[in-house]
């Protein structure tokens, strides 16, 4: 696609997540990466919000990537995961403590 008709894109909003998959991809993971790092270092609810706000945001990058088409892209999300997971696991008290480790196990596993 040329450069002239990316901007013309752009600039009548004919562009989507579909037209630049791996970049939309990268930017979730990036947000996730940056709201994760941001809730080991907040306290109180905040931090533990900030971190399934990350989860979310892994998740939605995980929808970018398949083990066919982009492995290694598709097992650092499922990684990413993991670490998302096992904070909020050690954070977590009771049932859903366990249920976030349990889920970073298969996400670890699957990576």
């Amino acid at each position: 696609m040329a450069y002239g008709e990316i901007e013309q894109r752009f600039e009548t909003r004919q562009i989507s997540k579909e037209d630049f998959t791996s970049e939309w991809g990268e930017v979730k993971l990036l947000i996730g990466y940056t709201k994760y790092e941001l809730g080991k270092r907040v306290e109180g609810p905040a931090g533990p919000r900030l971190l399934r706000e990350a989860l979310a945001a892994v998740h939605e990058a995980e929808t970018f990537y398949t083990p066919a088409q982009l492995p290694e892209d598709w097992a650092m999300t499922q990684n990413s995961l993991g670490v998302v997971l096992s904070d909020l696991g050690q954070r977590g008290e009771g049932s859903e403590g366990l249920k976030y480790l349990n889920e970073a196990v298969v996400a670890y596993g699957a990576a």
